[in-house]
């Protein structure tokens, strides 16, 4: 959200001696450090709340293992409000050294209950030291117990709602007004190395606590109501009710504290923009009377997949010969004499009998690459299927984030002229400097109405338009779709955007941090790290030289605008089941086609695959091209693709924060979206 509206937060970067003071359109914060360990923050008029920490900054100094420290902080009422505020703490450690030696514990205090240290003798063990203390907690519990971590984490989140009567604060919990208490909190870090101390000796790490209101805005209220029974250091699935016509009532807290919409199908619809979600027949692929419910897997070398290729046969039924073939993402794919076998997705649907034929004859599955007779190939009815509207992604700093859930077509992320990156295109989503941005953005986003085409040399062609607004403006017109600026015709008289649902969307800032291309490249990132790389400062182009990388552009990390994309990390996010902890934990993106995550993540957009894959916000950077973009494929895998590829548009965007939503999410009550 961008500086004007109402999402507030407050941090302090470090323990220099200095007074810090960050002023926002609803309140002034000012810190004063005070002297190493002795930091006092107060943060007045927060909306509703009023936060006050002794020793934000906690660094370690000549510190015995076995020792322990404790930051205190309130939190109390300073006027009436609602919302969620958030209390965190930026670690930095060096965890090469101090592994998970640093334990940090939250504890809260509603009655001035104290947690308290009793500091234990100091000893020694030939050259190893230690003083063990002891934590005097008076029978509470923590609420946050974990290893202290680089980087920033979310240790509480708690909704509030205070009320004013006859001059007194008081909070609304379940409809009843009732005093509204202090709360206190105690941070303890306990450094319990037990093995040994040489490598940490001289070794600092320290923690800053920081705290940040996010307003209770009428829609996200509605979500994170469903939620508020669950802490938000859990990212287990949150099963809140009874599931209905296919859909789950499922959500999920990801690492961050954000709740999203999670499983295979969650009831996340949504009727916006004049779109509203129905039903669809559909119809699935079989061969020789089989359900093809499986996708032909990939491999890394081609020893491996040869030696599959018995098995892959005896699965279809075909005596043909079978080979591997090396494809452009480094995989190995299973092929017949004719072509490429099809990569199907399980249970893949399709919305009539042309396409779904259609694609078994563009995957290579026809009569003559089987050997079989035509009539063994079919495509039949099988069901319905929820198509139209848009849905949920999840709640971001107190905003809704929605996607649609049907594509508005396949084209080019960006394209170029045939001289700048082998007209392959450019990886930059915004504008900079001379640069106007992606093709895709201006498609999508105002102010392009008078962007001309270009031609494969790059000069414009006089009279003619191309992605200029197209999507924004409901037009109709040129829109690029392949190399060396290639175009087709594109028409959004019917699903482009409306003046009322253009009132309800946020001009936000979106995240355009790319991976590293070192430690992390493109196949070894799980879904916590994309959504860190997409928020750092890592920028998509790494490569200095060649014709995939002769641009002249400055990458950003960020873009304002109305109408992105879904990211990486949404997709990776959005798993669900009893696979979402393996999948979060244990798996890359790259990996989901190899897993079951795929099967329970309701941003793979299924039907969508016989478009071959879906484009994402998040920049791939690699040290040979500068025109790569994170997909999802149609595999299921997080993968990345040349951006002139015409991949399947969803477009994506943030609610205004005074959004209201009602219904259920079902796709016959779905959410409605209005200003109040």
């Amino acid at each position: 959200m961008t500086k004007e509206k109402t999402m507030m937060g407050i941090v302090v970067a470090s323990a220099i001696l200095i007074a810090i003071s960050i002023s926002y359109a609803y309140f002034t914060a000012t810190f004063q450090n005070l002297g190493e360990r002795e930091t006092t923050i107060t943060a007045a008029e927060m909306g509703s709340l009023k936060l006050t920490a002794t020793e934000a900054t906690y660094t370690s100094g000549n510190q015995y293992p076995g020792d322990m420290a404790i930051q205190k902080f309130t939190v109390e009422p300073v006027s009436k409000g609602k919302g969620v505020y958030e209390l965190d703490l930026t670690g930095v450690i060096d965890e090469s050294i101090f592994g998970t030696d640093v334990e940090i514990q939250l504890y809260k205090s509603l009655d001035n209950t104290e947690v308290t240290i009793t500091e234990g003798e100091l000893t020694q063990n030939g050259t190893q030291f230690s003083r063990v203390d002891t934590l005097v907690t008076n029978g509470l519990t923590p609420i946050y117990n974990n290893a202290l971590k680089n980087g920033l984490n979310i240790l509480y989140q708690e909704e509030f709602e205070v009320i004013e009567e006859s001059g007194t604060l008081k909070v609304r919990e379940d409809s009843e007004s009732t005093a509204y208490p202090k709360y206190t909190f105690y941070l303890v870090y306990n450094y319990k190395n037990n093995g040994n101390q040489n490598n940490q000796m001289g070794q600092a790490f320290n923690g800053t606590i920081s705290a940040r209101l996010i307003e209770m805005f009428p829609a996200a209220k509605t979500l994170m109501t469903l939620a508020s029974n669950t802490s938000p250091e859990s990212t287990g699935v949150i099963d809140y009710g009874t599931d209905f016509l296919g859909c789950t009532n499922t959500l999920a807290y990801d690492d961050f504290g954000n709740i999203r919409y999670v499983g295979a199908n969650p009831c996340n619809y949504v009727t916006f923009n004049e779109e509203s979600p129905g039903f669809a027949d559909v119809y699935l692929p079989y061969l020789n009377g089989a359900l093809i419910t499986r996708r032909f897997p990939t491999y890394s070398t081609e020893e491996e997949c040869i030696s599959n290729l018995e098995n892959i046969k005896t699965q279809l039924g075909i005596d043909s010969d079978l080979e591997c073939a090396y494809d452009s993402t480094n995989r190995f794919y299973y092929t017949s004499g004719q072509g490429f076998m099809p990569k199907i997705a399980y249970e893949d649907y399709y919305v009539s009998i042309d396409d779904c034929m259609g694609s078994m004859w563009s995957s290579g599955l026809t009569s003559e690459s089987t050997g079989l007779p035509p009539s063994s190939i079919t495509c039949e009815k099988s069901g319905k299927i929820v198509s139209g509207g848009w849905r949920i992604i999840g709640v971001f700093d107190g905003q809704i984030k929605l996607i649609r859930n049907d594509s508005i077509g396949s084209y080019s992320w960006d394209s170029s002229a045939s001289s700048i990156n082998s007209g392959y295109g450019i990886n930059q989503w915004g504008e900079s400097g001379d640069y106007k941005g992606a093709d895709l953005m201006k498609l999508l986003n105002p102010e392009y109405d008078n962007n001309l085409a270009e031609d494969a040399t790059g000069n414009t062609i006089s009279g003619t338009y191309a992605n200029n607004s197209l999507y924004w403006n409901r037009g109709s017109g040129n829109c690029y779709d392949s190399q060396n600026n290639g175009k087709k015709t594109c028409d959004f008289s019917t699903t482009g955007l409306t003046e009322l649902a253009k009132s309800m969307i946020d001009k936000h800032t979106w995240n355009l941090g790319s991976n590293d291309g070192t430690t992390y490249t493109y196949n070894n990132i799980k879904a916590k790290q994309f959504y860190e790389l997409e928020r750092s400062n890592n920028t998509g182009k790494i490569c200095t030289s060649g014709s995939a990388c002769n641009d002249t552009v400055n990458r950003t990390t960020t873009w304002d605008g109305y109408v992105g994309l879904m990211s990486q990390s949404d997709y990776g996010y959005a798993v669900g089941g009893e696979v979402r902890t393996n999948c979060l934990e244990n798996t890359y993106l790259f990996n989901y086609m190899n897993s079951d995550c795929y099967k329970e993540d309701w941003l793979f957009f299924t039907s969508d695959h016989q478009a071959g894959s879906i484009w994402t916000l998040s920049i791939q950077a690699n040290g040979y091209s500068a025109y790569d973009v994170f997909d999802v494929r149609y595999s299921g895998g997080g993968i990345f693709g040349h951006v002139l590829i015409p991949y399947s548009v969803h477009p994506s965007l943030y609610l205004v924060p005074e959004a209201s939503i009602s219904g259920n999410g079902t796709p016959t009550n779905p959410f409605t979206v209005s200003l109040e």
